[in-house]
C-alpha cells in the first residue's frame, strides 16, 4: 500500500498510548495542485524519504538535498549547503542510532502545489527505555527530484 501508514502498533509503543493517525490527503485534493509533479511521484518521493530518514543513513538523506539546499528547522538559524544539513542532521542520526533505539519515521504528503510539497510525519523511538514520539509539519521546495528548501516544525513528548 503506497503511501498509506499501517494501524498495527510499532513494536515497543502500547496500541492504547498511539495517537490516530490523520491518513492521507486523497489524490483528488492534491491533484489540484500536481502540476510539475504527479501524485503518484510525489507520493513515491515522500514515501523514499521516510524510508531513509529511517534508515539514518547520513549520507542518502543528504543526497535527497541540492547542493546549496535552505534548511529552515524550528527557531534556529537557516542552514546553508548539504555540508551544514550534514552536521545538524548527523548528529540528531547518531544519537537515534543507538542501540535500542527502535526508530522509525513515517512520512505523509498532505498538499501539492507544482514543485511545493507539504508533508506532515511522526516519528517514534525509545530513549532511556521509554517510548518517544515527535510529530512534524514540512514544505519540501523541489528542485529536479531533491529537496532545495526545507522548511520544518516539529514538537516531542514521552508516551
Amino acid at each position: 500500500m503506497t503511501g498509506t501508514v499501517s494501524s498495527e502498533t510499532t513494536p515497543g509503543y502500547p496500541a492504547s498510548t498511539i495517537a490516530p493517525w490523520t491518513g492521507e490527503t486523497p489524490d483528488k485534493v492534491l491533484a489540484t495542485g500536481a502540476s510539475e509533479y504527479p501524485v503518484a511521484d510525489a507520493r513515491a518521493i515522500v514515501k523514499r524519504f521516510a524510508e531513509v530518514t529511517t534508515s539514518l543513513d547520513i549520507d542518502m538523506f543528504v543526497q535527497g538535498f541540492t547542493t546549496d539546499c535552505v534548511t529552515s528547522f524550528n527557531e534556529l538559524a537557516e542552514m546553508k549547503g548539504r555540508d551544514a544539513l550534514r552536521q545538524f542532521m548527523g548528529a540528531r542520526f547518531r544519537f537515534l542510532a543507538s542501540a535500542g533505539s527502535r526508530f522509525v519515521c513515517r512520512k505523509v504528503l498532505r498538499a501539492l502545489t507544482g514543485n511545493i510539497f507539504g508533508v506532515i510525519w511522526l516519528n517514534e523511538w525509545i530513549e532511556s527505555r521509554k517510548p518517544m514520539r515527535s510529530k512534524g509539519v514540512e514544505f519540501w521546495v523541489m528542485k529536479d527530484g531533491q529537496i532545495a528548501r526545507w522548511d520544518c516544525s516539529t514538537t516531542m513528548w514521552s508516551v
